[in-house]
């Protein structure tokens, strides 16, 4: 019976030891898979804040600890190759290439990165081959992104419409005017390197996808300014202020010169009336009135309009001084000194047209960045 009680008690600490080590070993294993893991997570933290040398140190720790998840590899990758290191990019994308039971993202998340390297590489034709080597390539709007950006980066911009309107089909938010607005930037690139004979081609389609497209019309009006084509060009200066009022005092000196070219002397006063009563709230437009109005020598009518937008509280310098000029220039020199002790140069501002996802700069009203590959829409 004494026996019998040893035994028992003997397995019962020994079934303890076993389960006691059995949890010591799952805690070791649980700490190590989260230090390997957070490695990863805090690689993805860097990212996120922009510290992309500590995200990459992070993340070539986590690889070396045995991090499994696919994404640290792909992100790592792509890191080497912002570092203008695209083949040890290509490297490391390649190999995950081998895994097996790779999910479609995953594979999908490899070529695109793939494609990447060889494009930096200078392999463009390859990086092509790399996307179209996936499944569901014509139906995924992530790929058909990626292919469309490197064959714009090739040059070959028919290819890369004719992707755009592929995704066009399967992505509601690029519509007619989105492609027109690539079609435009597309033209502007053209008219650059000295070809306005097929940039006036691809303005013209972008017309067909759009004809509100504002860069089209913009691009359009200045080719008929330079082919001495006056009348048709005031009509698209005048059209595109009606439709984006914002580019008034951008193109109200090219509808000038058009409708004064065109032999149409009378037709920027109606204009300007037509767009001051629709628009009384547009400092912009009550200035340009008022200034034509002192040119002609009508002061008071003038006056009366500068003093009404001075009044509101626009505080655009432009009004003071324009409404000094009126003043000194109908006699009443005591008031315009008056206002203009009134003028503060702390009113004056510039205005730079960016894009709003990467900040490259433009001249023109354009809606698509060439740089990023990216929409600029209109903050709602």
């Amino acid at each position: 019976m004494g026996s019998m009680t040893i035994k028992s008690i003997l397995l019962v600490i020994l079934a303890v030891a076993v389960i006691i080590l059995f949890l010591v070993l799952m805690l070791q294993k649980k700490k190590r898979n989260k230090r390997y893991r957070s490695k990863y997570i805090d690689a993805l933290y860097a990212l996120i804040d922009g510290r992309k040398d500590d995200a990459l140190l992070l993340l070539t720790q986590a690889v070396k600890n045995g991090e499994t998840d696919i994404d640290a590899y792909i992100q790592l990758g792509n890191l080497y190759r912002e570092k203008k290191m695209p083949d040890k990019a290509l490297q490391i994308h390649r190999a995950l290439t081998v895994r097996r039971d790779l999910a479609y993202s995953e594979e999908k998340s490899i070529q695109i990165s793939i494609a990447e390297d060889l494009a930096d590489m200078g392999k463009i034709d390859r990086a092509v081959i790399a996307l179209n080597t996936i499944n569901k390539r014509n139906k995924d709007p992530e790929i058909l992104t990626a292919l469309h950006r490197l064959y714009h980066r090739c040059g070959d911009y028919d290819n890369a419409y004719q992707v755009m309107k592929n995704l066009s089909s399967i992505d509601k938010q690029i519509g007619g005017a989105e492609k027109a607005s690539y079609l435009a930037s597309v033209a502007s690139l053209c008219l650059e390197n000295g070809k306005p004979g097929i940039a006036v081609k691809y303005i013209e389609k972008a017309l067909k996808e759009s004809d509100t497209s504002v860069p089209a019309i913009y691009l359009m009006a200045h080719h008929n300014m330079e082919k001495r084509e006056f009348e048709k060009a005031s009509r698209l200066w005048y059209k595109l202020i009606k439709i984006d009022r914002s580019l008034f005092a951008e193109v109200l000196p090219f509808l000038e010169k058009a409708l004064f070219e065109s032999g149409n002397f009378v037709g920027l006063e109606e204009i300007l009336e037509e767009l001051y009563k629709k628009y009384m709230d547009d400092p912009e437009i009550a200035l340009s009135l008022a200034s034509l109005y002192i040119k002609k020598g009508m002061f008071e009518e003038s006056i009366n309009i500068l003093e009404d937008e001075k009044n509101t509280g626009q505080n655009d310098p432009a009004v003071y001084l324009k409404l000094a000029l009126a003043l000194f220039d109908s006699g009443r020199t005591h008031e315009a000194h008056k206002v203009l002790g009134e003028f503060s140069t702390d009113l004056l501002n510039t205005y730079v047209r960016k894009c709003n996802m990467c900040g490259e700069e433009y001249d023109l009203p354009f809606g698509y960045c060439t740089k990023c590959f990216s929409f600029n829409r209109p903050v709602q």
